[in-house]
């Protein structure tokens, strides 16, 4: 006899390692779920990353989960260009180039290099994050990678950008033709690039390209900044009317943004000597909060001033602009500040978390140890309750063996009777046929058959002896299907008896056709139409009275 003493065991196991694991298995389902969002909303991606504790998480989660709140925060607003999230997910996969996020992480990094000045660096994780995209058939990171490379370049090696943005380009519209909105903005980093070369019609066949897409899309903002970028182009054509038109109609589309539209808009006022005008649009830009932007105005405006030769507005215009640089400085040095903070937080985070190792550790400790006594509890019980089970499976064999003796005696009992009976049928078998040899005259009617000379006195005692040696066989088969006629029972008998097809159609006066199409006939009548049995087999093996 087995005694189930295991299971306890088990469900311990898995209830230690549920509550030691449930809080990271709810915060990796979110992580997807955050992962899902990141193109359609990351809004609420970021939301949905700043509830996790990420201090709670194992390595290889808290990476992932740094990786893709970085993610969040590039696609929700301006780029990010503080590393303190994006560098613990590049201390991780730095060394997992396999990974399918190393890519991802290269271009990030990466990316954070670039904004921060760090150049050498920022190129090279560029490029293994475009390698690394590749290689995995990533082409969505391969072109971000590609792009991001080419505007690092323009500057130092602008013919080499030209050819990253091309090929950024290609790979893009293979992967998302549709999207035009980047595809305008590819376009105008080429001929930007392309300006970097000074080849300015190569330049302006670009810009023109990006803005035949950007005038598809009835984006006012992207369609507003095309025309500025074609502005810039015909400025630097020294053709200032052309840069007029079009910085116009970028302002025009986007008339409440005080921004750098309205500085390119004075500037080509300024060239074209149109002084007032321009002063009026620089007075119109919004500078609060925008220390460059205040510094641009401020240069703009001394500038005019300077070609008027007024010394008294010129001499508040510098000062104006010394503190707009001043505020410049002072705003990177907060953002140093709260960079050596951010770096400071994730030192502590780490002691913390080693800590909560520690004390993760103590209690896995503990958790094994009552694991450990649990086993050899479980195990003595299982071995006292073995012994005492291997005792009582002795005393059910003896019974075990009384019982087969008991059933080998009645198996013998059952074979005579099965024996009896065989004979029995064989003796009236034999009888019936010696009656229908008697009355062989009869085959030269062929409207009647043996069948139906057979008396009543012989059926009835057919019947009789199919009721004593078959419990019951006629009775039961007239109760049970009432559509069988009397011909139909009495044919039934017949089968019953051993008559083989061949013998029937003799005794029947009928052909084997005949023979087989009235015994496919009953099937219905038994109910036992849908079933794989024949009627013969039916009547001999699986009638039960």
């Amino acid at each position: 006899m087995k005694h189930n003493v295991f299971p306890p065991f088990v469900v311990l196991l898995c209830v230690i390692q549920v509550l030691v694991g449930c809080t990271s298995h709810n915060y990796r389902r979110d992580m997807e779920m955050a992962y899902a969002l990141l193109n359609v909303n990351p809004d609420s991606a970021v939301t949905l990353l700043s509830s996790i504790d990420r201090g709670q998480l194992r390595p290889s989660d808290k990476a992932y989960c740094s990786l893709l709140y970085t993610m969040a925060l590039d696609k929700s607003g301006p780029d990010v260009d503080n590393d303190s999230l994006i560098r613990v997910a590049y201390d991780f996969y730095k060394t997992r180039a396999s990974d399918s996020l190393y890519a991802k992480c290269m271009f990030y990094m990466g990316k954070y290099y670039v904004l921060n000045d760090s150049i050498k660096q920022g190129l090279r994780c560029l490029e293994l994050a475009a390698r690394s995209s590749e290689d995995n058939g990533d082409l969505y990171t391969q072109y971000l990678a590609l792009d991001r490379l080419g505007m690092a370049l323009k500057l130092s090696d602008s013919r080499k950008a030209v050819r990253l943005e091309k090929r950024a380009y290609e790979i893009f519209c293979s992967y998302d033709s549709t999207n035009l909105y980047n595809r305008v903005i590819l376009l105008k980093n080429i001929g930007n690039c392309y300006d970097m070369l000074n080849e300015k019609d190569s330049a302006m066949f670009y810009m023109r390209e990006a803005l035949n897409l950007a005038s598809q899309t009835q984006n006012r903002p992207l369609l507003s900044d095309t025309y500025h970028s074609m502005s810039v182009a015909w400025q630097q054509r020294n053709m200032p009317d052309s840069a007029l038109i079009y910085i116009r109609k970028a302002v025009e589309l986007a008339p409440r943004v005080k921004n750098s539209s309205y500085l390119q808009l004075a500037n080509c006022y300024m060239d074209l000597d149109s002084l007032d005008q321009a002063e009026r649009v620089l007075h119109e830009i919004s500078t609060s909060g925008d220390s460059r932007m205040a510094y641009s105005v401020y240069r703009e405006l001394l500038h005019i001033e300077l070609a008027r030769q007024g010394n008294d507005k010129g001499s508040l215009y510098v000062d104006s602009a010394l503190n707009s640089l001043v505020r410049i400085y002072q705003d990177a040095q907060k953002n140093n500040y709260e960079y050596l903070q951010n770096t400071l937080d994730l030192s502590t985070s780490l002691e913390q978390s080693e800590r909560e190792k520690v004390l993760m550790s103590v209690i896995y400790f503990f958790a094994f140890f009552l694991v450990v006594i649990a086993i050899v509890l479980i195990g003595y019980i299982y071995y006292n309750r073995k012994k005492a089970a291997l005792q009582e499976s002795q005393m059910r064999i003896k019974e075990l063996s009384m019982s087969n003796a008991l059933i080998q005696a009645d198996k013998e009992k059952q074979e005579l009777v099965l024996s009896s009976k065989d004979k029995q049928v064989e003796i009236m078998r034999s009888y019936i046929i010696k009656v229908s040899d008697i009355e062989a005259t009869l085959k030269s009617i062929k409207d009647k058959s043996q069948f139906d000379q057979l008396s009543d006195e012989t059926w009835l005692e057919i019947t009789s002896f199919l009721n004593e040696t078959e419990a019951n066989f006629v009775d039961v088969l007239s109760e049970r299907y009432p559509d069988l006629s009397s011909r139909d029972i009495r044919f039934l008998m017949l089968v019953k008896l051993g008559f083989t097809n061949s013998e029937l159609e003799k005794f029947c006066l009928r052909t084997p056709q005949g023979i087989k199409q009235r015994l496919l006939n009953y099937k219905a009548k038994l109910g036992i139409g849908n079933r794989e049995i024949s009627t013969r087999e039916f009547i001999l093996h699986h009638f039960e009275g």
